[in-house]
């Protein structure tokens, strides 16, 4: 992981307070896509490497998972996201944002989270905010929704 607070914009406009990029040491393609994605937006975030499949051995599957699930990538996946919510516990971070290294932000994202933000910021504490998935399902009247949250069991959290 790399060290790098969130960026005075994010950090006053949106109240994030840190954000984590979950990928594999060996990526160097995905690397290199997610640092030019997140830069074209000035977003600075530190990534979470541990945990890489290649890396993992029976005895830490078998401490978080019954035995003989998940695969060894999903498993993987799993405790990168765990990692990135332990690291911002330990750091006392209130709002973080965690992104995979295929992400692909809309020319619109700062704009659209800074609705999103504003919305969560009426809510009662302890919601989880998902900002889409490709394979994230939902229902068609997810569509007509007018606010910048939409209320759905999250199935990819």
């Amino acid at each position: 992981m790399t060290g790098a607070a969130a960026s005075p914009a994010l950090a006053r406009d949106l109240a994030i307070d840190a954000v984590f990029v979950l990928s594999v040491k060996s990526f160097a393609d995905r690397i290199a896509h997610v640092r030019g994605e997140l830069a074209r937006f000035g977003i600075p975030f530190e990534f979470i490497f541990d945990f890489d499949a290649a890396e993992l051995d029976d005895a830490t599957i078998l401490q978080h998972f019954v035995a003989g699930s998940p695969m060894r990538r999903q498993a993987s996946l799993t405790l990168k996201h765990l990692q990135a919510w332990r690291v911002a516990n330990a750091r006392g971070a209130r709002r973080i944002m965690v992104f995979e290294d295929d992400v692909v932000l809309d020319p619109q994202f700062h704009a659209r989270l800074a609705a999103a933000m504003r919305a969560a910021d009426a809510l009662a504490p302890g919601w989880h905010i998902c900002l889409g998935g490709v394979d994230a399902k939902v229902p068609d009247d997810y569509f007509l929704h007018s606010g910048p949250l939409v209320p759905l069991a999250s199935t990819t959290a």
